[in-house]
């Protein structure tokens, strides 16, 4: 307990994250297995204050986890953005194709094997996930060399000459494609800005 301001300052810690589950109603994790890491002592432990809340909320039932999901106005069958519509029956053919089309039209190496890294926000100074992808693109290309990864930008925004600039520094042209002036996508998809 805090006795005066000197005494606490230096000798009585205080933890903003467990402070916070705490004071929250209800707690959320994105995944089944992060929580289990957490809670377990394996791995990714949570201090043992913080594993203490988590397992409060969770035998309280104020702790769950969140499966993402896409949109349910994205459906591979009725979709206009795609080339080739595919079903459950069908997806084994429709997904490369319309990786292949696509990479065809952004101008990259036409390969339905490699990962696709598609990055749809706005390439806008002023929202932190543009200086984190600037921060890591190069080590991200570089991490995953050996499977070939690209990475296609298709968003508008003040920081384009900036991208084009550091995908030539980095040679990488054939990897990454700053799209938005290539990529001609319909005007009413939600979520592309």
């Amino acid at each position: 307990m805090p006795v005066n301001y000197e005494e606490t300052r230096n000798t009585n810690p205080m933890d903003m994250l467990t402070t916070g589950v705490f004071a929250a109603h209800m707690v959320s994790m994105l995944s089944q297995t992060f929580q289990n890491s957490l809670m377990d002592g394996n791995g990714q432990a949570a201090p043992p204050m913080l594993r203490a809340e988590l397992l409060n909320k969770l035998h309280t039932g104020t702790l769950s986890t969140i499966a993402p999901a896409p949109d349910s106005s994205f459906n591979p069958t009725t979709d206009r953005a795609l080339i080739r519509p595919y079903e459950p029956d069908s997806h084994a053919v429709g997904k490369p194709y319309n990786k292949l089309h696509l990479q065809e039209i952004m101008h990259l190496p036409m390969d339905s094997t490699v990962p696709v890294c598609f990055w749809p926000t706005r390439l806008d100074g002023s929202r932190p996930g543009w200086r984190l992808m600037a921060d890591t693109l190069g080590t991200i290309l570089d991490r995953y060399r050996k499977q070939g990864l690209q990475v296609v930008f298709v968003a508008e925004g003040d920081c384009q000459d900036q991208l084009r600039t550091l995908i030539d520094r980095m040679q990488a042209r054939d990897r990454v494609n700053k799209g938005a002036d290539t990529l001609q996508l319909p005007q009413d998809i939600p979520g592309v800005e």
